[in-house]
């Protein structure tokens, strides 16, 4: 590919992000009267921060096309994007009394949380394993990938095809199955998901073996990749209950700043490592 059609494409893709997750905040707005929803400053904030992920992937995409994790960066700010509007679209379309959208009950059920986190966490794996040259270590690695790929498509689509009702529209799964047919499905699902995380758990240790061979500039760019990771799961693991703390006290608005931070830590890093750095 050329790198004039490489950023052609990227920044295409950074522009549907920007209108995609710009419509879901929008819609937030609107929705703010709806009991189940949550203040539309949050989702403002949130939807700033993951644009970092788009943005970065587009400037590392278009000056190197062939590594693919300027790439992988953009797909998970596509998948962002997708996701917030998909979550606002039927808050919109049903739980507001608005019959003027079509589709309300579908968006409703590709916003499901397990369809984004299951790709959200096969695109951090692949991030993980290709960081920072876009290679893996060796041909034997491949079998990661496709195992993350596989594990993912299965669980999502057991998943997807579950019986109920989706939380918290309070519709019914327009393609959910019976459950007296998901036996095997279910079994499927459970050895997909538990595949995928072995694929993480993979991804994480493949990174330890990276750093032991990597050397000057690629070692630097590891280590910043590993703060961030540091940074995020601090993020999930103290700042969410530090957060529920300040909200508790009255203030909601500093209570959002560690999440955001959380959001912001990975690309951050992978632009600081592979721009300071001059990986290309």
């Amino acid at each position: 590919m050329k790198r004039c059609t490489a950023a052609w494409i990227a920044w295409s893709v950074w522009t549907l992000c920007v209108a995609l997750i710009g419509s879901a905040v929008v819609l937030d707005f609107f929705n703010s009267s709806v009991p189940t929803k949550g203040f539309p400053n949050f989702d403002l904030y949130i939807g700033i921060a993951l644009l970092a992920y788009p943005t970065v992937g587009a400037i590392v995409a278009s000056r190197r096309p062939k590594n693919l994790v300027g790439w992988i960066l953009c797909a998970i700010g596509l998948l962002f994007g997708v996701e917030a509007f998909a979550e606002a679209y039927p808050y919109y379309a049903l739980a507001a009394g608005s019959d003027s959208l079509p589709g309300g009950v579908y968006m409703a059920w590709f916003s499901a949380e397990f369809l984004w986190l299951l790709c959200l966490f096969l695109g951090s794996a692949l991030l993980v394993l290709l960081f920072p040259n876009g290679r893996l270590l060796s041909r034997s690695w491949r079998a990661v990938v496709w195992l993350a790929v596989g594990g993912s498509a299965i669980t999502a689509f057991a998943h997807a095809t579950s019986p109920g009702r989706i939380s918290p529209y309070r519709i019914s799964n327009p393609f959910g199955i019976e459950r007296n047919q998901r036996s095997i499905l279910e079994l499927l699902g459970d050895l997909g998901a538990a595949t995928l995380l072995v694929c993480c758990v993979l991804a994480v240790i493949s990174i330890f073996v990276r750093l032991q061979s990597a050397e000057g500039e690629e070692r630097q760019q590891i280590k910043w990749f590993a703060y961030a990771a540091a940074v995020l799961l601090s993020t999930f693991f103290l700042g969410l209950p530090l957060a529920g703390v300040m909200a508790a006290i009255g203030l909601g608005w500093a209570a959002q700043i560690p999440l955001v931070m959380g959001v912001l830590a990975i690309p951050a890093a992978v632009g600081v490592a592979m721009l300071r750095y001059r990986l290309y």
